[in-house]
């Protein structure tokens, strides 16, 4: 432990409060109790000291423990026991050694722990730094699954809320269909049940005659039954009204896919070589490179990346773009320029936009010379 001292006093080291034993000049560890010497002295809390209290503790000589030596002050730092001693020390137990002057010792030893205290120094600042930069990654991270998750959410809702509406407007077509053929059916309903009531009261009144079987009636009504029976037999015959078939088609089959992608990809560190210029002809094919790089700033490349670049035209259209995936990182895209304006750029990696993304590039008219 440290070798402070003060007049008459002892300093004991602890994990709990420090002590200051007044009478003797020792400094002693919680692990080992004072000396025999020391016993029976009045202890002081440390914390207690004043300033003044302190500084007269630093600079108070330190005595020699030995026995018979206790008047000698520390004078001498020996090389080889890596003690302190008196000057009756260096005459008797430390008589061959290698010893120094205490306060030249201690400049040497001030120097050696001042370039560890450096490098701890230095060491700390690094670890204080990566400690900044991971609290930064994950709150980055922690923004970026919640952002995801958002986003999934959103989704859900919006596929939700379209098939809703679509079942809305196809539960309205199916009772539009529904009203108008049954409507179909009701009315061939009504034609064949009128004719069949006709033909029941036909039936029932010749039925009638014919078991009543007076002549004179029969001859009577004879004229006006044939004819209505033939008139009722003669009605245009209506076929049975054939529903058309109705099938539900589902064009695309809905497919969620239920897993997400790790990517080491970082958008925000995306860049593309080449670039067009603001300003540029029409009817030139031009080409530029987009460089994928993780969060370290270094060119990574992963299967699962998708890219994609939008080239509005002034009208609105979109440019027809060729993607080149060399699977190291890199993707070629060539284009060409058809018409003057001011065509809007976007390039999207995995649905994020590259940084400056979208951006506006002048096309101008292309202009010709006579050669001769």
């Amino acid at each position: 432990m440290g070798a402070y001292s003060l007049k008459d006093a002892t300093v004991v080291t602890r994990t709990t409060p420090q002590h200051v034993t007044v009478s003797c000049a020792r400094i002693f560890c919680e692990a080992h109790q004072p000396l025999k010497a020391s016993r029976g002295h009045r202890n002081v809390l440390i914390d207690n000291l004043q300033a003044q209290g302190v500084q007269d503790l630093i600079h108070t000589p330190v005595m020699c423990s030995q026995q018979y030596h206790e008047d000698q002050q520390l004078e001498f730092y020996c090389e080889d026991c890596k003690d302190l001693i008196c000057h009756k020390c260096t005459v008797m137990s430390h008589d061959r050694h290698s010893k120094t002057d205490t306060q030249k010792a201690g400049e040497e030893q001030k120097m050696h722990m001042a370039e560890a205290v450096a490098k701890v120094k230095a060491e700390m600042v690094r670890y204080e730094s990566e400690i900044k930069k991971q609290t930064d990654l994950r709150n980055k991270n922690r923004v970026e699954i919640l952002n995801e998750e958002k986003k999934m959410r959103d989704t859900v809702e919006r596929l939700i809320r379209d098939l809703r509406e679509h079942e809305r407007k196809m539960r309205a077509k199916f009772r539009e269909i529904y009203e108008a053929e049954q409507k179909h059916h009701a009315t061939r309903l009504e034609i064949f049940e009128l004719v069949a009531t006709q033909l029941k009261s036909c039936f029932e009144s010749c039925q009638s005659i014919l078991e009543r079987n007076f002549s004179v009636q029969i001859l009577q009504t004879n004229h006006a039954i044939l004819g209505r029976c033939n008139e009722l037999l003669n009605v245009r015959k209506r076929d049975l009204y054939m529903s058309p078939h109705i099938h539900y088609l589902v064009q695309k089959k809905l497919d969620l896919m239920d897993r997400f992608s790790l990517i080491k990809t970082d958008p925000s560190k995306f860049l593309a070589e080449g670039q067009d210029s603001k300003e540029v002809k029409e009817r030139k094919e031009t080409y530029f490179v987009i460089v994928t790089k993780d969060s370290e700033g270094f060119q990574c490349y992963q299967q699962d990346d998708k890219t994609k670049v939008n080239i509005l035209t002034p009208e609105g259209d979109q440019l027809k773009t060729d993607i080149k995936d060399t699977k190291d990182g890199k993707y070629t895209v060539r284009y060409t320029r058809q018409a003057a304006g001011q065509h809007r750029m976007e390039i999207l990696v995995n649905g994020q936009s590259l940084t400056g993304s979208p951006w506006i590039v002048q096309v101008h008219q292309h202009q010709y010379e006579f050669a001769f």
